[in-house]
């Protein structure tokens, strides 16, 4: 090597010896080269320290929070920021599938939406999460319970660290990692009667309503309805399994689902007997086989309400999003669940009724409505006559002739069956004509009726 190096030394000593002007030229360029890249070259290095130093100096004016990074350099899931300046193509990037579905101009209507939902447990949780990938950018999370062990297998995003932690609180920290330039109002409290107008405030497009007990349902169901709010109801997910049984119907058509019932016949005491979308299934509730002296045994478990499998519940919650996303869009292919309208025929069993209590009774004035005629109906006798079960051609008939008509004295019968029954001498022993079974039947659901009535009126 060293030879190789002496033999190019003495090549270029004899070329220099040859062409001293040629020599002198090539070394004044690349000495003029050299200067040239050191001075770019340094001139670049202050820039950027200048630029460094006066970002510095910029956040140090900044009332920023400390952001602390994992070991990765990745800001840690535990830290919040307060940087609202988000690049438009990138969250356009990030919503690029519902775009393509919906049209860019329709989840910009979503991106403007402000939508309510109250409860954020094993059915608000996927909701509220399902909304937010959708492009939902405002929501106002109601909940005043932490995270339980409990409830970790049902929450859309709880971790075994948020036990303890409010559930509206979760989502909020959560959420912040999948849209940061989200708008989430997250508040730890109970919705109540008195508190309403501050908590449903702020002209929502949608108050999504997740909650358990039948009570608050219907009060927040009765102050949408009176302010001209939309509102989703989800209904019990206890005791499902199938999940082809899932639907969304109009409250007055869900006939198959205990609670649905029993939200439905307290709203219909307030006067709303149609324009409420609910989530449901259809399905029967299953027989629990749980150990339940074990399930007692865990103070959070709320015993009076059937257990749930989380797998159902999210579909209940996905199920919401998936009706608002599609009714915020006008989505053309989905057709909104509409009641199905019975006020004919409620109107002719009404003026069948009022025909055969003047002609019996001399009864000119009836003291049943339409609606009145529609709960009784629907309700009270599921549209079955007391005598023969399901029937097509239904009457409403006084029961006992020896007491006035009214709620807790008409029943359901096919015509012929009235027609009879009209017939009978007045205070006729019905136990005689009818026999027990029917008879006990009849007085049982008169009375579940007087009980109902009486908790209603208690509450009022």
């Amino acid at each position: 090597m060293s030879e190789y190096f002496e033999r190019f030394g003495t090549l270029v000593g004899n070329f220099i010896d040859r062409n001293p002007s040629a020599a002198r030229v090539t070394l004044t360029a690349v000495a003029a080269s050299a200067l040239t890249a050191s001075t770019i070259l340094g001139y670049q290095a202050i820039k950027r320290q200048s630029k460094a130093r006066d970002l510095k100096n910029d956040l140090l004016t900044i009332n920023l929070p400390q952001t602390k990074l994992n070991a990765f350099g990745i800001v840690d899931n535990g830290s919040e920021t307060n940087f609202h300046i988000h690049d438009q193509s990138l969250i356009d990037e990030q919503l690029a599938r519902n775009i393509a579905f919906l049209g860019h101009d329709k989840v910009k209507e979503l991106q403007r939406a402000h939508i309510v939902i109250v409860g954020a447990g094993s059915v608000g949780s996927w909701a509220a999460l399902m909304l937010l990938r959708s492009g939902i950018q405002h929501m106002r999370i109601i909940d005043p319970n932490p995270i339980t062990l409990g409830s970790l297998s049902h929450h859309a995003v709880a971790e075994s660290a948020d036990v303890g932690v409010a559930k509206a609180l979760v989502l909020k920290k959560h959420f912040k990692n999948i849209a940061p330039f989200a708008r989430l109002d997250c508040r730890v409290e109970r919705l109540t009667k008195e508190n309403m107008y501050i908590l449903l405030a702020g002209n929502p497009a949608y108050v999504v309503d997740t909650l358990d007990r039948v009570e608050d349902k219907v009060e927040l169901i009765k102050y949408c309805h009176e302010k001209g709010i939309k509102v989703i109801s989800a209904m019990s997910a206890g005791g499902k399994a199938d999940p082809t049984r899932i639907a969304i119907l109009d409250i007055s058509d869900t006939m198959e689902d205990p609670m649905s019932r029993a939200v439905r016949r307290r709203l219909r005491q307030l006067g709303v007997d149609r324009g409420v979308p609910v989530v449901f299934s259809t399905e029967k509730p299953l027989h629990i086989t749980g150990d339940k002296e074990k399930i007692e045994h865990f103070p959070d478990f709320p015993t009076r309400v059937l257990p749930s499998l989380g797998t159902i519940t999210s579909q209940y919650g996905m199920a919401i999003a998936t009706y608002i996303i599609l009714r915020l869009s006008d989505f053309s292919a989905y057709e909104d669940p509409s009641p199905r309208l019975r006020d004919g025929v409620y109107s002719r069993m009404l003026r069948d009724l009022e025909t055969r209590e003047s002609v019996r009774f001399n009864n000119k004035s009836c003291p049943l409505s339409v609606q009145d005629v529609g709960y009784i109906f629907e309700e009270m006798w599921q549209g079955k006559s007391v005598l023969s079960g399901p029937q097509d051609r239904v009457a409403l008939v006084r029961w006992d002739t020896s007491k006035p008509l009214g709620y807790l004295n008409t029943v359901c019968m096919n015509k012929n069956e009235a027609r009879d029954h009209e017939a009978l001498p007045l205070g006729v022993d019905l136990l005689e004509e009818y026999g027990k079974d029917v008879v006990e039947f009849v007085n049982k659901r008169i009375e579940q009726e007087r009980r109902f009535q009486a908790l209603f009126n208690a509450q009022q």
